[in-house]
């Protein structure tokens, strides 16, 4: 009996110090935690953002491009690639847009512009070339490395006419011949769409669309995609203040060319995960990665059962970095008017302060 007692008060006693062990440790990582009261436990208040591209007539970016690529066609050996690139994109004009020299400013009403540049019923008309390639290319094992520094899909000029949200509403070529981009016809379109309205930090939301991507082949690729969106934390990277989100995408593409001297019927499933960082600023993409996997189904002409058609694959990582801007003077009058709102408002604030606590 007495040896029980004994251990009794061993066990008491150790159960004592844990217990304080504990508590210590807890005042320590969270010294102002309530408990007990919801209402005064400290609350994270979730930031919202709003994903726009807003381009200016003038504007040109340029992209460094870099992209790996394997290829598997018909249970062959993968023919890898290894591709640096430089993009060009410009916005050639704007549909029914007035300019802001045109536009009255008023203190009074800070959001005139913005709301003139905002507007999704206005369009922006944008090219796309690609004006520099650099390809380093080999059969899986093999020793033999094939060096291309051209294409037939470089200086061709194509664009689009999309609103701020990224949503397209036609496409055009200056050519007419038929090319494939050197990333494949399936590769994700440069401009994703955001879909409109106010975002919080780490808020989802699904997408679906029909997508004609001009920048990737003539005649432009269809691609029926169901797209979920995240928006994530704002970054400060490469110079830039940036908005970030992030997409994961499953899609059906085909591309087809009917001709007396050629067709050209291929069907894919996308599959694919990318990452654009845009200026918080000026709404423009200073980087856009991500990888794709794409199965092929290459068809002959009359072939109507699937299993008749020639399997391939297409593995594709691609990262675009913006390497230089040049703002248009309608861009830099439009900072110009926006740095004077800013101001004005800081200073009605501060008079507003003033009056207060006099």
């Amino acid at each position: 009996m007495r040896g029980y007692c004994y251990m009794k008060k061993i066990v008491i006693l150790i159960s004592l110090i844990i217990f304080s062990i504990n508590c210590a440790f807890a005042q320590v990582i969270a010294p102002e935690t309530t408990i007990g009261d919801p209402t005064l436990a400290p609350m994270h208040e979730k930031e919202t953002v709003e994903y726009l591209y807003r381009f200016f007539p003038g504007d040109t970016l340029y992209y460094s491009g870099y992209h790996r690529d394997s290829v598997i066609y018909n249970y062959q050996p993968a023919l890898t690639k290894e591709r640096n690139e430089t993009l060009k994109i410009w916005c050639d004009s704007i549909s029914l847009l007035p300019s802001p020299a045109d536009t009255i400013f008023s203190p009074s009403n800070p959001q005139i512009i913005e709301d003139i540049y905002f507007d999704t019923t206005k369009l922006m008309h944008m090219k796309v070339e690609l004006v520099k390639f650099d390809s380093k290319e080999k059969v899986l094992n093999s020793r033999e490395i094939v060096e291309r520094t051209t294409a037939p899909w470089v200086n061709n000029v194509v664009g689009f006419l999309m609103d701020s949200t990224g949503l397209r509403y036609s496409i055009y070529s200056e050519s007419t011949d038929i090319i494939s981009g050197t990333s494949g016809p399936f590769a994700p379109e440069l401009f994703p769409k955001v879909g409109s309205g106010i975002r919080l930090e780490n808020d989802t939301w699904l997408q679906k669309d029909t997508i004609y991507i001009i920048e990737n082949a003539m005649p432009a690729p269809i691609v029926y995609s169901a797209t979920l969106m995240r928006s994530q934390n704002n970054i400060d990277t490469l110079d830039h203040k940036c908005l970030s989100f992030r997409y994961a995408r499953t899609a059906q593409g085909t591309y087809y060319v009917d001709m007396p001297e050629l067709f050209i019927h291929v069907t894919s499933v996308i599959n694919c995960g990318y990452q654009m960082r845009l200026d918080q600023e000026d709404y423009i993409p200073v980087h856009f990665m991500g990888t794709s996997e794409q199965k092929l189904s290459m068809h002959k002409k009359g072939e109507t059962d699937i299993e008749d058609a020639t399997p391939a694959w297409h593995f594709l990582t691609n990262d675009y970095t913006l390497s230089k801007f040049i703002p248009s003077p309608e861009r830099i009058q439009f900072n110009d008017l926006q740095k004077i709102m800013k101001e004005t408002l800081n200073k009605e604030i501060e008079d507003e302060t003033f009056q207060k606590t006099k």
